[in-house]
């Protein structure tokens, strides 16, 4: 399905590292980006985003990060790429994932995120 990775960047004696993660379908790639990019914006505000449509508290909710916009609904949350038609940027196709699949998604990448920073 996916496969998580730690990469260390180098900056003069300077080092970080970070997870990347990285789809086996191809047209999930937005997905991927949202999760590396915007997911833990306004520490995983999203999260509250997705939860309060999937219980019926609200019936559609949006949210903006960096690089994606999403349009939350009960059943699939588009993800779609914000630099869509700008000359010179490489930029995703949008994706529609089950809502209750991108919740899961996005409580695995913050665990794995908070692993790494231990």
């Amino acid at each position: 399905m996916y496969q998580i990775k730690e990469k260390i960047l180098r900056n003069g004696d300077h080092e970080r590292k970070i997870l990347t993660i990285q789809f086996d379908q191809p047209e999930m790639a937005i997905v991927g980006e949202f999760l590396m990019t915007d997911a833990s914006l306004l520490h995983y505000q999203v999260l509250d985003k997705l939860e309060h449509v999937l219980s019926g508290k609200k019936p559609i909710d949006y949210f903006t990060g960096n690089r994606c916009y999403l349009t939350i609904k009960h059943e699939r949350t588009t993800i779609e790429d914000l630099y869509e038609g700008m000359d010179g940027i490489n930029t995703l196709p949008s994706y529609s994932v089950a809502t209750e699949k991108l919740i899961s998604l996005v409580k695995m990448w913050r665990t794995e995120k908070d692993r790494l920073s231990r």
